[in-house]
């Protein structure tokens, strides 16, 4: 996954076509051969969806989060892998504000979506290129990341860098299971 800076949808729970933002989101993904990119609002930022599917953090103490349901579109995947949680013990999905900060603290993120399922998501690329590094940096000195999470980035390059997350952990393995059930049934 990438970041895509500056991104606002106007209204998730409606399906409109945002030709820009779209547009943004489709020429980040073919320069960085990302899969898919989370929207970070210029603002706070906050990071509510992807380009095209919502997602759930795994915190670092184990609890699934996903953002508020007025920000995003509440689709089928989102609702089974809910379902699945619940049934295999992990909890109910807790629904709050995630910025940047927490998405950078989970141990794991999940992409949520049609096509895709569940998907665990392995790296999320925090910038490729002075414009967006410049904008990274900005982001770190407002939410005051921790020196701990600053650890946790793999600079490439002067002008690029990543975070990787767990893939395989227990609750990634259960949730993916329980929802693969859920849609069979």
């Amino acid at each position: 996954m990438g970041l895509l800076f500056d991104a606002l949808r106007e209204d998730p729970n409606l399906k409109t076509l945002q030709v820009d933002l779209r547009s943004r989101a489709v020429a980040l993904q073919k320069a960085n051969s990302v899969f898919e990119v989370l929207l970070v609002h210029p603002d706070d930022y906050l990071v509510t969806e992807g380009s095209r599917s919502n997602f759930l953090l795994v915190s670092p103490s184990n609890v699934l989060q996903c953002s508020l349901e007025k920000d995003i579109l509440i689709g089928v995947t989102l609702k089974k892998a809910k379902v699945a949680a619940e049934k295999r013990g992990l909890g109910d999905v807790v629904h709050q504000r995630l910025t940047l900060k927490e998405v950078l603290e989970a141990k794991s993120i999940l992409m949520l979506g049609t096509s895709p399922g569940v998907l665990p998501v392995r790296r999320i690329l925090l910038y490729k290129g002075d414009a967006d590094k410049q904008k990274f940096e900005h982001m770190v000195k407002r939410l005051a990341l921790p020196d701990t999470l600053m650890k946790r980035i793999v600079k490439v390059s002067d002008v690029e860098a990543f975070i990787d997350y767990e893939v395989q952990n227990d609750t990634v393995k259960n949730l993916i299971e329980g929802y693969t059930a859920e849609a069979l049934a």
